[in-house]
């Protein structure tokens, strides 16, 4: 075997390592490009909140709409203080429009470290191709076990169009 067949039968060893390490990672990306802003809503809520395994309405369900002709995206912003979390457990956060779970997806992870006091977490979620008309958009917490504390927190979402 010479020298140029070798170096040609390790590449391609690696290709294919490569190829089917890939195979088992993705990501999916959502992309909503060249848009303007044309309505903002904003909450904020100065309560506490118990969280538990069982989901919770962070804020009452909002109603936004998608003015005039054509399509629309929405991008829900949430902040929050999250307290009182104990090992190993994590808080999570899940947003829903219209009862279908927005991108990029089902309970994001907001803290997974213990916490005596407060930390404040921000996420946001888009959910595209929405039709003209009222959307109902839904802020869920809850923990993977045990109890944790939501307090202070504040609810943006923006409509855009292109």
């Amino acid at each position: 075997m010479n020298i140029v067949s070798k170096k040609w039968g390790i590449a391609l060893s690696c290709l294919l390592a490569f190829a089917s390490m890939a195979s088992t990672l993705y990501a999916v990306e959502v992309v909503a490009p060249s848009l303007s802003l044309k309505k903002t809503w904003i909450k904020t809520e100065d309560s506490y909140l118990l969280l538990t395994s069982v989901p919770v309405d962070a804020f009452t369900p909002t109603q936004v709409t998608c003015p005039g002709r054509g399509k629309c995206t929405v991008r829900i912003e949430v902040s929050s203080e999250f307290g009182f979390l104990k090992e190993p457990h994590v808080i999570q956060m899940k947003v829903l429009v219209d009862g279908v779970v927005a991108n990029p997806g089902e309970w994001i992870y907001a803290q997974s470290t213990p916490l005596l006091e407060h930390a404040v977490r921000t996420f946001s979620w888009i959910q595209t191709n929405l039709t003209p008309g009222t959307h109902l958009v839904d802020v869920e917490f809850r923990v993977s076990g045990e109890t944790a504390e939501a307090a202070r927190r504040t609810l943006t979402i923006g409509v855009y169009k292109p």
